[in-house]
């Protein structure tokens, strides 16, 4: 077990408040990032959000992408974009996440 000292302590708020992870600060230190993560949850370091929980599904070019899809009408179901993002951007995820965000764009589409 790993004694973190004063010294680590800070060395570790100091990374947090830079935007490290606890994996990046881990690897910097010489540290398994779970003891990094447990030292943050005791002494509630405030860590940067935006380093938190999975990435989005679907990247910021993926959504122009379908923008422009829905812009031009072509092509006119979730489907067919999905297929069209899968082709052109060789996105991997599923046709649901596509359909998800036109819904919180307001968009309704026909469904294949």
């Amino acid at each position: 077990m790993v004694v973190i000292t004063n010294d680590i302590g800070n060395n570790i708020k100091d990374l947090c408040s830079r935007g490290k992870n606890a994996t990046e600060i881990g690897n910097e230190l010489g540290i398994n990032s779970s003891t990094i993560n447990s030292y943050i949850e005791r002494n509630n370091i405030h860590t940067d959000p935006s380093n938190i929980g999975r990435p989005e599904a679907l990247s910021h070019r993926d959504k122009l992408f379908i923008k422009r899809c829905v812009d031009c009408r072509n092509p006119t179901t979730v489907s067919e974009i999905h297929k069209e993002l899968q082709k052109e951007h060789n996105f991997s995820g599923c046709r649901q996440t596509v359909k998800n965000f036109l819904d919180s764009e307001g968009v309704s589409l026909g469904e294949d």
